[in-house]
């Protein structure tokens, strides 16, 4: 299948869509959220999917935002794929491709998934990075002090589900307990139709689950938002090795998106904007 598609420049240089019938977004199932419970605000960064997978759409959260999770006729049934950061990252540092000098950007600890199907039920995955795990990753063997747990506000399938710096060392995890590409293990929570779910971020010390899932609904004008240049192509992911999204996510549709982001032009290039309960179309 191509990974070719979404804006293009054309040959005189301006921005075109594939799509022309189309609008440029639509929204996001809306029944996902990320609640920050840490003392800094933490960055979603969101792969790029058709296209070079790098997760470069951010999401800042300083309180709580809703993420924009694809329904089934986003490009090829796919899911959104989100690298999870240390609380306190921006998602200038984070969400551009970085090196293991740091645990953050593509050597974030976490990873986390989602997507809703034809029934109505939204698929949540929590992760261990696979990248965060390899043998020449210098501080793979690092329990962060920081973790992240899926709450839900209704009758969901698959709980705990939870990263707890408390009780667990690096690669456990509650939950199913699967293990994944790289040995990675994961756990998947079912959501069902008219529930909500949130992933909770918290700190060493605190409960993911301490203050409920913090589920209801909020509109889009108060979710958090941040713009971000695309980095230079030097910045791009080249020869590095990656999980292919098949395998990094458990679940049939289970691959990440270019899903929750618009996209706007400037005279100094081309910037994404976050708008977290948008999925971009046709990408």
């Amino acid at each position: 299948m191509s990974m070719n598609g979404g804006l293009y420049c054309d040959n005189s240089g301006k921005v075109q869509k594939p799509f022309p019938n189309k609008p440029y977004c639509v929204d996001g199932t809306g029944n996902v959220g990320c609640k920050n419970k840490a003392s800094g605000s933490v960055a979603f960064c969101q792969t790029v999917l058709p296209g070079n997978e790098a997760m470069l759409i951010p999401t800042n959260i300083e309180t709580w935002t809703q993420l924009a999770v694809p329904g089934p006729s986003y490009w090829a049934g796919t899911a959104a794929h989100f690298y999870i950061n240390p609380p306190g990252v921006s998602t200038e540092e984070a969400c551009v491709w970085g090196s293991s000098d740091n645990p953050y950007g593509n050597w974030s600890p976490y990873v986390a998934g989602a997507n809703t199907v034809e029934s109505g039920e939204t698929f949540v995955k929590l992760a261990w990075n696979p990248i965060y795990l390899e043998p020449a990753t210098p501080f793979r063997d690092e329990m962060p002090t920081w973790g992240v747990e899926i709450v839900c506000d209704g009758d969901c399938n698959g709980l705990p589900c939870a990263i707890d710096p408390n009780k667990h060392q690096v690669n456990e995890i509650d939950g199913s307990n699967t293990d994944g590409a790289g040995g990675a293990t994961f756990c998947v929570v079912t959501v069902p139709k008219g529930a909500t779910a949130n992933f909770v971020v918290f700190e060493g010390g605190m409960s993911g689950s301490d203050s409920g899932s913090g589920g209801a609904p909020h509109s889009v004008a108060q979710n958090d938002t941040t713009t971000v240049a695309l980095p230079s192509s030097s910045n791009l992911p080249t020869n590095h090795t990656t999980t292919s999204p098949s395998e990094s996510l458990p679940f049939q549709t289970a691959k990440p998106t270019g899903a929750g982001y618009n996209v706007q032009v400037t005279t100094a290039g081309l910037a994404l904007t976050v708008l977290t309960a948008i999925v971009v179309v046709g990408l």
